[in-house]
């Protein structure tokens, strides 16, 4: 899976427990903001590449994500949302120009469109563990939290080796006020890139949260 490339600003996610979890610190809402759209201007960058490498479909099909790829990659989001989504027209059994479409709509600030090309990209390709990925990030963004779990927690059923799902995946947990699982995340995370900001970052957090909880101090 690839690997986020620039952090999203602002966004949150809710907590799925009767009685409310505390508030990340702002930089742990923006560590869980490694979300789809960062994570998704990846692979709006690289599916044109990988779909002409895999021979899956003749070159004129591929022309428009092709075309939109390089209109992402200019700036011109408006041009590159019409080549994806006439790219998915054509490729209707192919996550890949939905998940471009989905990051180009997050770009331009429209989160309602983009969970929705997500979706019909899981539709398609439910075993993809890039589009359950995309799925868990952009319902976190959301604020649907217990659903953005479950997604990337079937992420890593298929791409264990997903650093970036389980990151998310921890802050979630956080999130939720579970910080031992979170840390446990966190972990594994730091034992393969002992130099992940995030994870990092957000182990301090779970290791704070758990010290308070020991001694019985409310968390902040």
């Amino acid at each position: 899976m690839p690997t986020a490339e620039a952090y999203a600003a602002g966004q949150r996610a809710k907590s799925m427990q009767s009685e409310p979890a505390a508030e990340l610190p702002a930089m742990h809402r923006r560590v869980l903001a490694l979300t789809a759209t960062a994570l998704l201007a990846a692979f709006a960058l690289g599916v044109a590449d990988t779909a002409l490498d895999s021979g899956r479909a003749p070159d004129i099909q591929l022309e428009p994500l092709v075309r939109g790829q390089t209109y992402f990659a200019a700036g011109n989001l408006r041009a590159a949302v019409r080549e994806f989504e006439a790219a998915s027209a054509i490729l209707t059994t192919d996550p890949a120009p939905l998940l471009a479409l989905a990051t180009t709509l997050g770009r331009l600030g429209k989160p309602g469109p983009q969970l929705a090309a997500v979706r019909e990209a899981v539709r398609r390709a439910p075993d993809d563990a890039r589009s359950q990925f995309a799925l868990g990030t952009a319902l976190a963004a959301a604020g649907e939290t217990q659903d953005a779990i479950t997604a990337l927690e079937r992420s890593l059923e298929l791409a264990p080796e997903g650093l970036e799902a389980r990151v998310n995946l921890g802050i979630l947990e956080l999130r939720v006020a579970r910080p031992a699982v979170a840390l446990q995340h966190f972990e594994r995370v730091l034992a393969v890139d002992p130099r992940h900001e995030a994870a990092t970052a957000a182990a301090s957090e779970a290791r704070a949260r758990l010290e308070r909880a020991d001694r019985g101090t409310p968390v902040p």
